[in-house]
């Protein structure tokens, strides 16, 4: 395999059910295995797979080739050993045509395509195909038409006489949830992905979970990312108020502080795109609570807000490098004794839709 061939041989032609791409070059160019992926993650009706040919020739081609097919089949395939580890010489062409990939961070060259995580990258792969699927095209035209009528909504203040903002607030209101319609927002919630990313600190965690907010295929003068949001759920440990306010947005006039035009919130200002509960494990009830009823129906309603709930649809990724699982199968369902171990089972299962173990040592220590 040439790393710069990135033509499609089945083009004019019946597109097969499943590719191997059979990977020789070296020194490594981590460029041109990202555009192969991106290319592959377009044919939605294609699965593929990675193989990455040994430095040592085997005796048997076939039977090596055989072997690791196989364990495409499996239910629970064997994990191969990591393929590239630490201080390995890798390489990147700066005079490269495949420049483009990397023009939105540089930092996805670091992580190993080979190895254990090439089987986790054919995953979050397919859970990017999965998202763009349901949520659609021209994203960012349809959202800001939502935005126009939802920003007159947020503003019509609570602290108004109560009939005349039940008037205003119903207008508004209807106009709303007919554009959200037009826009096509309404889509399956059971269809969505959610992805639980674990792992000891310092694997890239976050990496992992920008790269799937990078969009394969933007057209002209179009964002190479969807909306990402990282959130910190630590930081919003004895402000749970505030993490309802920043999260799921407010009405103008709902709480003393409040900002005079009210706030969208994290989700409904990034529909259909990438939010991030960064450290998950560290969530303490309150937080797990309100995460709980977000997951459930994706719907959203603002502190202040007199109608119906709002659908929201995005990309879920949560993280943490703690032992939640466990945690979760101690779960009662009743009040916790002990906060600092606890982690809500309904909770944790609505989360691990898709749950990866991000391997260590999957990063490049340096790239020539």
């Amino acid at each position: 395999m040439r790393p710069s061939c990135l033509f499609k041989p089945w083009i004019g032609k019946s597109a097969p059910k499943k590719v191997v791409i059979l990977w020789d070059a070296r020194p490594m160019d981590p460029a041109a295995v990202l555009s192969w992926r991106c290319g592959l993650i377009e044919e939605s009706n294609i699965a593929y797979k990675f193989l990455f040919l040994p430095k040592n020739q085997s005796a048997d081609w076939h039977k090596w080739l055989k072997k690791r097919l196989n364990d495409w089949t499996r239910p629970a395939p064997e994990k191969e050993k990591t393929g590239i580890k630490v201080g390995d010489l890798v390489y990147y062409n700066k005079n490269s045509d495949l420049n483009q990939l990397v023009d939105y961070d540089p930092a996805f060259l670091t992580i190993s395509p080979s190895g254990k995580m090439a089987d986790v990258l054919e995953e979050l792969d397919e859970c990017k195909r999965r998202f763009r699927d349901v949520i659609g095209s021209k994203v960012k035209e349809r959202r800001e038409k939502i935005h126009e009528v939802l920003e007159q909504a947020l503003a019509v203040s609570v602290q108004k006489d109560n009939a005349k903002r039940r008037e205003e607030f119903k207008n508004v209101s209807e106009s709303l949830y007919k554009v959200i319609t037009e826009n096509k927002f309404l889509v399956d919630r059971n269809r969505l992905p959610k992805v639980l990313l674990l792992g000891p600190s310092g694997v890239g965690k976050t990496l992992v979970a920008r790269y799937l907010a990078w969009r394969t295929s933007p057209g002209p003068g179009e964002e190479l990312s969807r909306p990402f949001k990282r959130v910190p759920v630590p930081e919003y440990l004895s402000r749970e108020s505030d993490f309802e306010y920043d999260v799921f947005g407010h009405c103008a006039g709902a709480f003393t502080g409040a900002h005079p035009d009210g706030k969208k919130g994290f989700l409904l200002e990034r529909m259909g795109g990438v939010v991030f509960f960064d450290e998950i494990g560290d969530a303490n009830p309150p937080i797990q609570a309100k995460l709980l009823a977000y997951l459930d129906d994706y719907q959203v309603v603002p502190r202040g807000w007199s109608g119906e709930p709002l659908f929201c649809p995005m990309l879920v990724v949560a993280a943490t490098n703690r032992p939640i699982e466990e945690w979760a199968a101690k779960d009662s369902g009743k009040s916790p004794e002990n906060v600092a171990d606890y982690f809500r089972n309904d909770l944790f299962r609505r989360c691990r839709f898709s749950h990866y173990t991000i391997p260590k040592w999957v990063f490049f220590a340096k790239l020539h």
